[in-house]
């Protein structure tokens, strides 16, 4: 462990203790290392590998403007000046999104949002900026916009999202200021032979980071370690050998060179590997993305200590395959965490249920 993490970060480490002894005793002693908030389910792609979009088409139930301001002043009060995440869904089809985010500057709170970057003009990106926006992670799938545009199920899509990030990349040179900008990228069969067209144009950009990650089963979709076997984006036997020497390639590129930092640690990308020559033996690791664990899979998960995640209407939980628990509206998540269930002790739980096992951490 490096000791000049922990003394610049005591608080991290000291947290992180807790949550192994809570892991081991149940003892509710710790706080969640990440919080993500769910600002809405609703989505304006029709993304070919996600279920989300399917299942919430009216925004009735979500939680209002001042009820996510509540939220957010309950974090700060509890957890400090924390790095909050807003996800969806799409958090921008939430007209209030941008307020939330200022919102949350002058708390003191850290955003990052991840959007697919199509909803907002190139002439509104100054407003993530004024806002204290601090990381923009937007999902760009390919350089070719035919298929970024087939994947994501909008025409349009690549053009917008390329515009809006170049817009803001080029108002905070104009403003003097800085944001982390990640280009985020699902490498499938579909895609890859655009992975380096891609890591070169982001290169060119001089963005911050580009994060991969591996096609998954749809998200929000049933669980089913079996899922490849009938998706049209799963890379067929043939291209198998491709994508893994991609992969092989952008491990080359992370040792060896100095342009646009890759973000995902070597052990992941090793990881992803594997996954794509034996998929179902690895659906856990990739359902819970947690291809950086050098711990093996077991069926005590401590996804419960570790992560929380608060819903677009109000519902808490600490994974995907929990259900929601108990409702923000009537209890602040400084009390649902002290309540939580200790879920990685309980064999009932779905992720204890199928033929395959639960990992040691969400994300």
């Amino acid at each position: 462990m490096d000791i000049k993490n922990i003394l610049i970060n005591p608080g991290y480490y000291y947290n992180r203790l807790l949550q192994k002894i809570e892991f081991r005793t149940g003892i509710h002693c710790s706080r969640p290392s990440e919080v993500w908030l769910k600002l809405t389910e609703r989505c304006n792609c029709r993304c070919l590998m996600c279920d989300i979009w399917k299942k919430n088409r009216d925004s009735e139930g979500e939680l209002s403007t001042e009820e996510w301001k509540g939220v957010l002043l309950g974090l700060r009060q509890w957890l400090g000046k924390k790095y909050i995440w807003f996800t969806g869904g799409e958090p921008f089809l939430r007209k209030d999104c941008i307020e939330l985010i200022h919102y949350s500057s002058s708390l003191g709170l850290s955003i990052g949002v991840i959007t697919n970057g199509i909803i907002l003009k190139p002439g509104q990106m100054s407003l993530l900026i004024d806002a204290g926006l601090k990381e923009y992670h937007v999902s760009i799938d390919s350089m070719t916009p035919e298929i970024h545009d087939h994947l994501r199920g909008v025409k349009g899509a690549h053009k917008r999202a390329i515009e809006n990030v170049l817009a803001l990349k080029e108002a905070l040179k104009a403003n003097g200021k800085h944001m982390k900008i990640v280009i985020k990228t699902i490498i499938m069969g579909h895609n890859a032979k655009e992975i380096f067209p891609l890591v070169e144009w982001a290169e060119e950009n001089r963005f911050n980071e580009i994060k991969f990650q591996p096609l998954e089963s749809n998200l929000e979709g049933n669980d089913d370690p079996e899922w490849f076997k009938t998706s049209p984006y799963w890379p067929k036997e043939k291209e198998v050998d491709e994508v893994v020497m991609i992969i092989d390639e952008l491990i080359n590129k992370k040792q060896t060179d100095s342009g646009i930092q890759i973000h995902n640690p070597t052990l992941a990308l090793q990881e992803f590997k594997n996954y794509y020559l034996d998929p179902a033996s690895y659906y856990e690791k990739a359902k819970s993305h947690t291809f950086a664990s050098k711990k093996k899979q077991s069926r005590a998960c401590a996804s419960g200590v570790g992560w929380m995640e608060i819903l677009s209407r109000g519902g808490l939980r600490m994974c995907l395959h929990m259900p929601p628990q108990g409702d923000i509206r009537t209890t602040t998540p400084r009390e649902f965490w002290k309540n939580r269930p200790t879920c990685w002790k309980n064999p009932d739980q779905l992720c204890f249920k199928g033929n395959y096992s639960a990992t040691d951490s969400h994300r």
